[in-house]
């Protein structure tokens, strides 16, 4: 709403969100030799570790997670068998100009793991796994207020495109 006028009186604004865009020639990416398994459906270790929201993803949403209109999708995982550590989601789409870009949702990090680069690992992996699959662009979205995360993307070569937020009308009381 800021950038058409400001928000009405009485109206809630939500969390302001940024948008990243990295071009992949500009992304530091990792070796061959990363410990993330990348696989084109989601696994039980990858779907334990996911939130939606804080919570467990719902049953209507893991077809949402499972998607992706005229493109490929890879979900990357760092751990064991019985422990996952670190999880992210790429998605490789063309854009009406001709350019292939690979989006990254879902990336999480296990609490006790964190502020040890598997953030950095997972995502380079996935950004290695766009470029394999012909993306030359990236793009995410992330929480304004995400110190870490932001600086976790700074540092793979992601730059602010936008910022968004919204605002929502009061709830009136029916007459």
């Amino acid at each position: 709403p800021d950038r058409l006028a400001r928000i009405p009186h009485g109206w809630t604004p939500s969390d302001e969100v940024q948008v990243l865009a990295a071009d992949l020639d500009n992304v530091p990416l990792p070796g061959v030799t990363t410990p993330v398994a990348v696989s084109p459906r989601p696994d039980a270790g990858w779907l334990s570790l996911y939130r939606y929201r804080g919570a467990p993803v719902p049953a209507e949403g893991r077809a949402v997670v499972e998607s992706v209109l005229g493109g490929a999708l890879g979900f990357g995982r760092i751990g064991s068998d019985t422990a996952t550590l670190a999880i992210a989601r790429a998605a490789v789409t063309d854009a009406p100009d001709g350019r292939r870009w690979v989006g990254l949702t879902a990336v999480e990090v296990a609490a006790a793991h964190r502020r040890r680069g598997l953030g950095t690992l997972v995502c380079g992996a996935l950004l290695q796994w766009g470029r394999d699959h012909g993306a030359t662009h990236a793009y995410l979205q992330v929480a304004a207020d995400n110190d870490a995360a932001r600086g976790l993307y700074r540092a793979l070569g992601f730059v602010e495109h936008h910022r968004y937020r919204y605002a929502t009308e009061p709830v009136r009381p029916l007459a």
